[in-house]
């Protein structure tokens, strides 16, 4: 196993043994679950629902709104992900740092594989919570299902179009958007030394996710607008933005432009992310100016 691998290995294996780890893992679904069993049982049982027939007589018109939904529940995936274990990548390079155990394991790894070893290996957490969640929620629907139910998802199977499509572009930009604010984080994680000066750098970072996630809403209603277009072209709002767009179906060259760009972007932010964290980890109890920082983006 390589270095890269042995770090992957380390983080995602300390992270999931955590008390803490367990605890959300677990109880969230339950929770999730027992609201939803709590609302059924308060519900009137004489509710009625549309035959199968009758949903799928408008079959375009609910293809449309299936793959709509499914385009901005696969940009809220994205948002969420970013927002939360970009955060943890940030959090376990100041912990790295703080506790000084940077220094005797910068002595065996280089900063570049100790980087990437850590993005890749908080990425997998964050996947094995996800799929976690989703086999809860699975036999959740699969317990508390009714035939009514079964009708609902048969129809919503029909309808959906182009789920290849969609799952192939969510994985294409999942993959880029989450390396480029992982690098991100962890530039920020790097050259600070407590939450409280993380807050300068991480402020502007936040917003321009949350404008993403603003525009991705807005661009499900107009997805031939300028400001959706240009939004789904920049790197920084693309992974979250394009999503929203893909259902409506876009020219080739916008789709390709957009991951070129992307990942693209990508390779520069791991490669001066690497540079930062390359010196910025063993420097203690001194802010470092951006001036500062722009140097060591030239070393």
């Amino acid at each position: 196993m390589n270095k890269t691998g042995i770090v992957i290995h380390r983080e995602y294996t300390t992270r999931i043994r955590k008390p803490s780890f367990v605890v959300i893992t677990l109880l969230m679904p339950v929770l999730f679950l027992a609201i939803v069993w709590g609302s059924m049982m308060m519900s009137p049982t004489d509710a009625t629902s549309l035959p199968v027939a009758t949903m799928t007589a408008d079959l375009p018109s609910l293809q449309a709104d299936v793959d709509t939904a499914l385009g901005m529940i696969f940009t809220f995936l994205i948002y969420i992900f970013i927002m939360v274990y970009g955060a943890m990548v940030m959090q376990g390079v100041m912990e790295e740092k703080t506790n000084r155990i940077i220094e005797v394991m910068i002595s065996s790894v280089r900063p570049f594989d100790l980087l990437l070893g850590k993005i890749i290996g908080i990425s997998l957490v964050g996947l094995t919570q996800f799929v976690v969640w989703g086999a809860f929620f699975t036999l959740g629907f699969l317990l508390l299902s009714s035939s009514e139910s079964w009708q609902f998802i048969l129809a919503l199977m029909l309808a959906i179009s182009n789920i290849g499509e969609i799952l192939l572009f969510f994985v294409a930009f999942f993959i880029g958007g989450y390396l480029l604010y992982a690098s991100l984080f962890a530039s920020i994680g790097a050259v600070t030394n407590s939450h409280e000066d993380t807050q300068q750098f991480l402020m502007p970072v936040t917003l321009i996710i949350l404008f993403a996630f603003y525009v991705g809403m807005y661009s499900a209603q107009h997805p031939d607008g300028t400001l959706a277009l240009w939004a789904s072209l920049i790197p920084f709002t693309s992974p979250i933005v394009m999503m929203t767009r893909i259902a409506y179906g876009l020219p080739a060259w916008q789709w390709i432009l957009s991951l070129v760009l992307l990942y693209a972007a990508d390779g520069l932010m791991i490669g001066a992310a690497a540079k930062i964290y390359r010196t910025g980890i063993l420097m203690y109890g001194k802010k470092p100016s951006l001036k500062e920082i722009i140097k060591w983006l030239k070393y």
